[in-house]
């Protein structure tokens, strides 16, 4: 059994080795991920301590492999960009948190004084699908601006990509060429984790404070149009530097839906509804997250009409409500640190 591992961990490092040979990146990638959990399979498999470290010391090997590839790769391509249709208007509910943005993003820059803010990076956190994401992709259409999303590089080792930094100022010189540009984090974690045994972890996080730091100085001196936003479900997760003045110190709370937000979002699916029907409805998804009370709107669309509240507790019970009991508990204490 070992000795077939070894020979398919052969084979595919040397397809991946091939590949690199004729600069196809993405199937290099491909080949050594899959060298990466033959190895981890190989380090489970090991009789002595000295082959299973072996092994994982490989494992960690073929993984910044893996995401040199992706770097590459992602080198043949211009930085995604992208020019959001929905406005505040279309998004229900965190009225709050639009209202904020109006007054300290929006109205700034229309006054020509967007980059005068107090503070810098914009920091959005809250539960899963509550609509931070779509919240970013409102504001830049607010502002008429571009997103131009940074795309996660994960397990790699700052060693083996001497060319890291041309790769973050190929973001900057995009986000430049644009009238007004949002350079948005969708997954900080991958580039800012709180402290880890991990040194690889550790240096990545290092050298994106730095580069990342030293770029936002630069773009907030010349007074470029280019706004820093970050969402995130474990804001206790990441590192504190990365809410240190001058990085991500504007911090923004996204909550579940409200019993307004929830109404909302039902009657802009729900165009003709019983108001008993939707008052239960309402009543039934408390704690709910955004994206499963649209889910259960569409789905309550989908029945014969009239809509009869036996079919509102049918479709309920096949939407349970998932609930993390921790998650309150682990923002009260993100809160609580960062004051």
């Amino acid at each position: 059994m070992e000795q077939s591992e070894k020979n398919l961990l052969n084979l595919h490092f040397n397809r991946a080795k091939n590949a690199v040979e004729r600069e196809d990146y993405r199937l290099a990638g491909e080949e050594y991920h899959l060298v990466y959990k033959i190895a981890q399979r190989l380090a489970m498999q090991a009789k002595t301590i000295f082959d299973q470290e072996e092994y994982l010391s490989l494992a960690k090997e073929y993984l910044n492999k893996e995401s040199y590839c992706q770097m590459m790769e992602s080198k043949k391509e211009k930085p995604l960009s992208i020019k959001p249709s929905l406005s505040f208007h279309d998004l229900c509910g965190l009225e709050k948190a639009k209202a904020y943005l109006n007054d300290t993003v929006i109205l700034p820059y229309k006054n020509k004084t967007l980059f005068h803010r107090e503070k810098n990076g914009i920091c959005i956190y809250g539960p899963e699908k509550c609509g931070k994401t779509t919240l970013v992709k409102a504001l830049a259409h607010e502002l008429g601006a571009t997103i131009i999303p940074i795309q996660p590089l994960k397990n790699y080792d700052p060693n083996n990509f001497p060319d890291i930094q041309q790769y973050i100022q190929r973001l900057f010189d995009e986000a430049e060429k644009k009238e007004i540009a949002v350079l948005f984090f969708e997954d900080p974690l991958c580039f800012f984790p709180s402290s880890e045994k991990n040194t690889v972890l550790n240096d990545m996080k290092n050298l994106f404070v730095y580069l990342f730091k030293k770029e936002m100085k630069r773009v907030k001196k010349k007074k470029m149009n280019v706004l820093f936003v970050a969402t995130t479900e474990c804001p206790d997760k990441l590192s504190k530097d990365f809410y240190q003045e001058g990085m991500f110190d504007d911090l923004i709370r996204i909550d579940l839906p409200d019993h307004r937000t929830r109404e909302s979002i039902i009657r802009q699916i729900i165009t003709s509804i019983n108001e008993d029907v939707l008052k239960e409805i309402i009543y039934s998804t408390e704690g709910y997250h955004t994206w499963g009370v649209t889910e259960i709107a569409f789905d309550l669309l989908k029945q014969e009409e009239p809509i009869q509240i036996e079919t509102v507790k049918k479709l309920l019970a096949e939407h349970p409500l998932q609930k993390d009991e921790e998650y309150q508990k682990h923002i009260s204490e993100f809160e609580n640190n960062v004051k």
